[in-house]
Parts: C-alpha cells; sequence; structure tokens
C-alpha cells in the first residue's frame, strides 16, 4: 500500500483471474523462524560543508552490478553517482531537456547490461544513461488511449525494469487542474515503448470543486501495490482482507497465487483514525474539504516488493504492532511462493522524518530528514494527510537532508 500523494477514486475495469483456476501456494500463519538482521554504517554524505555537492531531495537509490550507488534528487533533477566505499563519483544526469538530461523525474532503476534507467514522471519516458553517464537511446512509452475517450496525457507512477523486461504504471490525464477524469493502467511494454499488454485499468480522479470523499473500500485495486522479478514475472495483490498474492505471467497469464493463513482484524475508531494517514492529497490551487469512510477492518498486505531472489510481504498487523526501534519488519518468501522467514530490520531511524531505500546486495539506505526537505522543497503546495493540513512548523526548515548508507551484520 503506497502512500499515495495525488489521490483517485479507483474502479477496476479487469476482472480478475477465476480463483479455481489458478494453482495456490499455501503457507502456515507462523513463520519458519525470525531473523533479527542487523546492520552496520559503512558512509554517509550529505552534512560537511566541505563536500563538493549539495542534496536537495534525494527521493530514489540504485545500485549497479560493482556495487556503485546513485542518488536522484528530485529536487535538483540531478543523479549523483558514489563509490561503494562513498567516494563521490560526479553526476551521470542533470536537469535539461537533451540526450541524457532530466525533468519531472522522480525514480531510478538499475535494468542491467551498464544501464541506469530514470523515469520521468511527465511526458511518459525513460531516460537511459551508462553507469559514467553517456546517453543511451532512451524509451518513449506509447501508451493505448482509453476506448471512448480523447486520446490524453500518459504520466508515468511506477515502473519495474529488468533486463529486457518492462512494466509500468501510471494515468491517461484528462483533467483542466480542477476535474479529472483519468484512466490509471498498469501495462507491459517493450523496449521500443509499445504496449503490449495490458494487466489492469481503472477510473481515477477527483472533482476538486466540490467536497471529497475517500471510500477506502471502494479505492482498493489488485494492482495498488505490485512489483516484477527478473524473469518478467509480476506479482500483485487481489483482494484487501486475503492475505493473498497472485503471480503472473510476462503475457499476463495468471501462474500461481501464495496464500497464507491470516486473520481479519477488526479495527478499533483510534485505528480507524489512525488509517486515514494513508492518504494524502497534494495540490497547488488549494484543497476542497475532504473527509473520509474508513474500512472497519484493515487490509491483509500493507505492501509488497520483490528484492533479487526474495518477495517481501509486510502485513498490515507488522507495521502496525512493530516495536518503535524496529524500523521494518517483512515476511521473506521464495519467489516459488514457500515462506522462508519473519526478517526484522535493526538500524538507527527516526520513524517521523526518514526515508528508507533497500538494495538487493543487502545494503540500507537511509535518508535522513526526508520528510522535512521534502516539505520544504514543495511549501508552496497545500498538503492534506488524512485530516491533518501541513503548517509551516510541521517541518524543519533547519534539517539537513544526509544519506546514510549500511550493510548487514554477520550473526
Amino acid at each position: 500500500m503506497r502512500l499515495v500523494l495525488i489521490l483517485a477514486v479507483f474502479l477496476c475495469l479487469v476482472p480478475p483471474a477465476a480463483a479455481d483456476s489458478v494453482p495456490v501456494i499455501d503457507n502456515p500463519r507462523e513463520a519458519p523462524r525470525v531473523n533479527d538482521q542487523h546492520f552496520e554504517e559503512v558512509w554517509r554524505a550529505g552534512a560537511d560543508e566541505s563536500e563538493d555537492f549539495i542534496f536537495g531531495v534525494i527521493r530514489a537509490v540504485v545500485s549497479d552490478a560493482h556495487r556503485n550507488i546513485y542518488l536522484l534528487d528530485s529536487q535538483q533533477q540531478q543523479v549523483f553517482k558514489f563509490s561503494p566505499a562513498g567516494k563521490y563519483l560526479g553526476l551521470v544526469s542533470r536537469k535539461g531537456e537533451g540526450p541524457g538530461e532530466i525533468n519531472l523525474a522522480y525514480h531510478l532503476h538499475s535494468p542491467g547490461e551498464g544501464r541506469i534507467a530514470i523515469q520521468k514522471a511527465f511526458p511518459a519516458r525513460i531516460v537511459l544513461v551508462d553507469t559514467a553517464g553517456t546517453p543511451l537511446p532512451g524509451i518513449s512509452l506509447t501508451v493505448t488511449a482509453t476506448a471512448g475517450k480523447e486520446p490524453g496525457f500518459p504520466s508515468l507512477r511506477g515502473v519495474a525494469f529488468e533486463g529486457n523486461h518492462l512494466v509500468a504504471a501510471g494515468s491517461i490525464m484528462h483533467n483542466d487542474g480542477v476535474i479529472q477524469d483519468n484512466t490509471s493502467f498498469v501495462a507491459r511494454f517493450d523496449l521500443e515503448g509499445n504496449e503490449v499488454h495490458r494487466y489492469a485499468q481503472w477510473a481515477s480522479g477527483y472533482d476538486f470543486s466540490q467536497p471529497i470523499t475517500v471510500h477506502e473500500e471502494e479505492k482498493f485495486q489488485p494492482f495498488d501495490d505490485w512489483d516484477m522479478d527478473a524473469a518478467g514475472r509480476v506479482y500483485h495483490l487481489v483482494e484487501r482482507e486475503d492475505y493473498l498474492v497472485q503471480v503472473d505471467g510476462p503475457d499476463g497469464a495468471p501462474l500461481f497465487r501464495i496464500r497464507r493463513a491470516w486473520p481479519v482484524h477488526k479495527r478499533s475508531d483510534e485505528e480507524k483514525e489512525k488509517a486515514k494517514s494513508n492518504f494524502s492529497f497534494s495540490s497547488n490551487h488549494g484543497l476542497p474539504p475532504i473527509s473520509y469512510d474508513m474500512a472497519d477492518t484493515d487490509p491483509a498486505i500493507y505492501s509488497l516488493a520483490v528484492m533479487g531472489d526474495e518477495l517481501w510481504v509486510t502485513s498490515t498487523e507488522q507495521r502496525r504492532t512493530r516495536p518503535a526501534e524496529i524500523p521494518r519488519t517483512v515476511s521473506v518468501f521464495d519467489l516459488e511462493g514457500h515462506l522462508v522467514e519473519e526478517r526484522n530490520f535493526h538500524f538507527p531511524y527516526d520513524r517521523g522524518e526518514d526515508l528508507i531505500r533497500y538494495l538487493p546486495d543487502g545494503r540500507v539506505v537511509r535518508i535522513k530528514a526526508f520528510f522535512s526537505a521534502n516539505a520544504a522543497a514543495s511549501a508552496s503546495h497545500t498538503i492534506q494527510t488524512g485530516e491533518k493540513i501541513r503548517g509551516e512548523k510541521d517541518f524543519d526548515e533547519e534539517a539537513v537532508l544526509e544519506v546514510v548508507v549500511y550493510r548487514p551484520v554477520s550473526p
């Protein structure tokens, strides 16, 4: 369940596969083991005034085959490169409209073969450079128009890019800045940018000229959270209250489902109020009154991610009940759907300020003071999270964004 910055009401237009036709891998409620994974600091950057670079808002992190780390600064529209030991190696992309340059970029990918992919939100395009920053031919995505509508303007919200496999989520936008009549989609593309399969699409958007009510249960979509493995298989949710993940092949055909025995949790009134903070609206034109119709129960799964040869699933229960000193708890499955362990991560962390990114090689990147830096960079926007509208005193204007890299410690 990713935090959505411009919320949409979702209506799925693609029916799920018949449950009795898809093989199911069943898993027990209790994991075979619990792994408390501890980390040690390797290097940090960003707080030393003598450094010959300045961070704005570091939002995305990837690594390459040589363990170099790349940081996307969404405020300055630059991509920094660091060695495994933390030596600054320069920029591999900067703001501009030329080859290898970026604008409105918010995500990074490392698809292999010496490439770094930078995802532009609008227009729907992937900028490619090699690991030295030399521009490569980019990929402009051609998104199939919604039936019965004008072509609209496609934008990207998320991309999974591994080898020759490319899956993207986004919206075909039809709006005048106030009334949105969009179509959200998740689709597979070839490396020429042509859409070859649409996994799902749904109507999305709000009329910002009228009061808005968020209906939590109606908002759920199987592709609220999804990811892709190196073989091009796509993992996504199925039902809101079921601990169930479906795995689809590159052609969109369902391969199998991963199921785990899991109780439905009925929320208290306090938990309903707290769950409103999962929804966030942002606008530079102001916001109408926003209210919430919250579900009586938690969604079973809060998030999922493919990490190398593992599938990480975080339940809403794990997120709700984990101790404050543990940044994250995940259930680790192999990619064939078998539960391996519960994994608790242990490293320094400020839950209200820090953004955490995980790398497939096991390292963890902590972006300190991310939320204050991001709030300061978007100070002209009205931002409402749950029922709280952000005020000037809700973030630290003096906070310095710093990047800290940790590696796992062997037991």
